[in-house]
C-alpha cells in the first residue's frame, strides 16, 4: 500500500469509530441543531495527525532511499552509495527506533498537563467522551513523530556526511547536488503538513486553556525545524563547494601570476580565459539550491497559515447554516 493509501485508509478507519462512539453515546453533533463543537474538532484533528504521520514514515524511508539513488551517480565511491542505501533508517525494525518512539510517547503523555495546567486531566472518569478520545491518541501521536523525525534527523546527518566528503563538486554543473535540496523540502513539507492539521484546533480555546500556547509553542518550534530540515542535508555540500572554490580560486590566482610574470612570451588570450574561469568560479553558489527551491520553500511554511484559513471560513460557514 502507498503512504497516502494507507494515510487515506487509516483516517477513514479511525473517523467512523469516532462517528461510531459519538452516536452510540448520543454525542454526535447534527448539523442544523448543534454545529461541531470544539472537542470534536480536536479530534478529528487528531486523528488526521495520526493518519497523515502513519503515512509519512514510509513515505520518509521511502525518500530517503530515492535521495541515496539520485546521488549515487555523483558518488566518488559506488560500494559508499550502495552501503548507504542498504542503511537507510527505518527500513529495518531496530531496538533504536523502538526507544525513540517510546520516548515521544510517553512525552506527548504530558501535553494535557500544559494544555489544562491541572494534574486533573488524567482523572478519565471525569473527562467527556471526546477528551479521553484526544488522550487515546497522544500515545500514537508521540510515537509516530518521534519515529518520523529521528528518520529525518539521521538522514539528514547522512546526506551531510556525503556532501562533505564523498561527492563529486564540478563548479561546472551542480545540478547533481540537486537531490540534497530535494530532500530538505521533503522534511520542511513533512514538518509543515504536521502543523496544518492542528489549525483548526486555534479556532477555539475553550477546549484547554493552554491549548493556543502549546500550539503556538510547535508553530514556533516547527518553523525552526523546517529551518533545519532545509539546512542539515545542504551543509556538507556546502563545506565541499566553498573548499574546491578556495582551491580553484588559489588555482587560478598562481596562474594569473605566472602568467603576468611570463608577459609576452605567454600564448595570446590565455591571461583573458583565466580570468574568465576566476570570474565564473566566484559567481558559483555557496549552496547547492536555487531561487525556485526557495519559493517552495517559503511556499511550505505558508501551508500552516492557509489551513487555519480554510478552518476558519469552514467555521463561519458552519455557524452561519446552523444558525
Amino acid at each position: 500500500m502507498s503512504p497516502l493509501r494507507l494515510a487515506i485508509a487509516a483516517f477513514a478507519l479511525l473517523g467512523c469509530l469516532l462517528v461510531v462512539l459519538e452516536l452510540l453515546l448520543g454525542r454526535f453533533p447534527v448539523l442544523g441543531r448543534e454545529p461541531l463543537v470544539a472537542s470534536d474538532r480536536l479530534a478529528l484533528a487528531l486523528i488526521g495527525l495520526v493518519s497523515y504521520l502513519l503515512g509519512a514514515f514510509p513515505a520518509a524511508v521511502r525518500g530517503a532511499e530515492r535521495t541515496l539513488r539520485e546521488l549515487a551517480p555523483a558518488c566518488l565511491d559506488p560500494l559508499q552509495a550502495a552501503e548507504s542505501l542498504a542503511d537507510v533508517t527505518g527500513r529495518r525494525r531496530t531496538s533504536r527506533l523502538t526507544r525513540i518512539g517510546v520516548f515521544g510517547a510517553a512525552l506527548f503523555l504530558l501535553v494535557p498537563l500544559a494544555t489544562n495546567l491541572t494534574p486533573e486531566t488524567w482523572v478519565l472518569w471525569r473527562l467527556t467522551p471526546e477528551a479521553i478520545v484526544h488522550r487515546l491518541l497522544l500515545g500514537p501521536l508521540g510515537w509516530f513523530v518521534a519515529r518520523l523525525t529521528a528518520v529525518m534527523w539521521i538522514e539528514s546527518r547522512r546526506l551531510a556526511a556525503l556532501g562533505a566528503s564523498a561527492l563529486r563538486i564540478d563548479l561546472l554543473d551542480l545540478r547533481p547536488l540537486a537531490p540534497l535540496a530535494r530532500a530538505g523540502l521533503r522534511h520542511t513539507l513533512f514538518g509543515a503538513g504536521q502543523i496544518s492539521f492542528l489549525g483548526i484546533a486555534f479556532l477555539d480555546d475553550n477546549v484547554a486553556p493552554g491549548l493556543p500556547f502549546v500550539l503556538a509553542l510547535g508553530c514556533a518550534a516547527n518553523v525552526a525545524f523546517s529551518a533545519a530540515a532545509l539546512w542539515l542535508p545542504l551543509r556538507g555540500a556546502h563545506a565541499a563547494i566553498v573548499r574546491e572554490k578556495d582551491a580553484e580560486l588559489a588555482r587560478s590566482t598562481a596562474q594569473l601570476r605566472a602568467r603576468a610574470e611570463a608577459g609576452a612570451r605567454e600564448a595570446p588570450g590565455s591571461l583573458a580565459d583565466t580570468l574568465a574561469w576566476r570570474r565564473h568560479v566566484e559567481a558559483v553558489p555557496d549552496w547547492p539550491i536555487d531561487l525556485p527551491t526557495l519559493r517552495r520553500f517559503a511556499l511550505y511554511l505558508a501551508i500552516p497559515l492557509g489551513s487555519w484559513l480554510g478552518g476558519a471560513l469552514v467555521e463561519l460557514l458552519v455557524s452561519r447554516v446552523a444558525g
